[in-house]
């Protein structure tokens, strides 16, 4: 089902189902938006980075991007890298993982609950 979505696309349904998800525990995990909001907002960067034009960066590791539509026409957006923007992406990557895996424990957890509730 979800094979052939962009990852926003991927994002949001995994935005809804989990916000059904708490409504139907009458729950609400801590920063559950926070979450959503670093999980786009590092997979905008990591598309920075995969899709550059590394082959004609500059001295400066000035690298294209991408072309932006404005009023004036095309612009054309460059970024610069450096050994230490890259590796604070790879830290933000991985701290965007530990806050998806403390929402999956808090997920578990609440299963676990209402299983424990209802059992006989």
């Amino acid at each position: 089902m979800i094979q052939k979505l962009m990852f926003n696309a991927k994002l949001d349904l995994f935005k809804r189902f989990s916000e059904d998800f708490h409504q139907c525990f009458a729950s609400e995990p801590p920063n559950f938006d926070a979450l959503i909001r670093e999980l786009s907002e590092v997979a905008r960067l990591r598309n920075l980075v995969v899709h550059a034009d590394w082959n004609n960066t500059d001295e400066e590791g000035y690298t294209f991007v991408r072309l932006k539509g404005s009023k004036k026409g095309m612009l054309q957006e460059y970024v610069q890298f450096s050994v230490d923007s890259l590796e604070k992406l790879m830290e933000r990557i991985i701290a965007a993982n530990h806050l998806l895996s403390d929402y999956w424990e808090w997920r578990s957890e609440c299963l676990a609950n209402h299983f424990r509730r209802t059992a006989p």
